[in-house]
């Protein structure tokens, strides 16, 4: 049995299914769609389902310890609470250790946050040495930027080590929310050669927001071999602002077209278009 997994970068949902290779089964056909449609599939994998936002930050905050050359952010929102604060005094030491630290948020997803980063909380990140940028800053005709946003939650440390997934950087993962109640999402740690994938959308947008040319292979470092036994299939959907908008809508309905036996789907924002 082989485990794959349809990394959907966008609203970071994923589907997850088994399949045996010998049969062509609705995750085989999946997978063969999105090869035809050229979305990167790799096998060299491992990955490490963190089902609740507590298991997510302690994962998390544990390998950003460890890291030796890079760490790389790219949220939604970083809501301005405890485990921001925590996370970003984390990565104030990794800067004094060396660590090269770049993190990147949506402009709209901070505005719409209710704990907002603000200018003096930037400059006081930057100060202490992290790059924080800001994507597609929101100016007038306002309108032109409400579709235009950069919903992905992404996480690579060494180019080894990647993270992908429901959360953004939120105490409400963790403690709820008085008119909600609990928060229930999930996340991924993955190591292995998608995290190669993670790093280049990564990159690109980061290049793309600050000019900069940051790239090399210091940044995509070759992944060990993992035994067969322990090595899962990854294919990683992504949707680039204003190029590829209908790349999920399509993964889905060709997950949900080929379906066998069952369909379950786990998401907090099911609102399909009339297609």
């Amino acid at each position: 049995m082989r485990r794959i997994l349809f990394i959907i970068l966008s609203s970071a949902l994923f589907f997850i299914g088994n399949i045996h290779a010998q049969v062509a089964t609705s995750d085989s056909l999946v997978m063969h769609y999105l090869q035809q449609q050229g979305i990167p599939v790799t096998a060299n994998n491992e990955v490490k389902l963190l089902m609740s936002g507590r298991e997510k930050f302690l994962d998390l905050f544990e390998e950003i310890r460890h890291a030796k050359h890079h760490i790389h952010l790219e949220y939604f929102n970083f809501r301005n609470d405890s485990i921001a604060n925590a996370l970003f005094d984390l990565l104030a030491e990794k800067v004094q250790e060396g660590v090269e630290v770049r993190a990147l948020f949506d402009a709209f997803g901070n505005w719409s946050n209710n704990k907002p980063l603000k200018k003096h909380h930037l400059k006081a990140i930057r100060d202490r040495g992290i790059e924080i940028v800001k994507f597609d800053p929101i100016t007038f005709p306002w309108i032109n930027h409400a579709m235009h946003r950069d919903h992905r939650k992404i996480v690579v440390i060494d180019g080894k080590i990647g993270y992908t997934g429901g959360m953004n950087i939120a105490d409400y993962y963790i403690t709820g929310l008085p008119k909600i109640g609990q928060w229930h999402d999930m996340h991924m740690r993955i190591e292995g050669d998608a995290v190669r994938y993670l790093q280049g959308i990564f990159l690109t947008m980061w290049n793309q927001e600050t000019k900069q040319h940051v790239g090399g292979p210091v940044y995509f470092p070759d992944i060990p071999q993992l035994p067969d036994s322990i090595a899962e299939e990854i294919a990683i959907v992504d949707r680039t602002p204003r190029e590829t908008p209908r790349s999920i809508s399509h993964a889905y309905a060709a997950s949900i077209g080929a379906a066998q036996h069952s369909i379950q789907i786990v998401n907090p924002y099911f609102v399909p278009t009339k297609s």
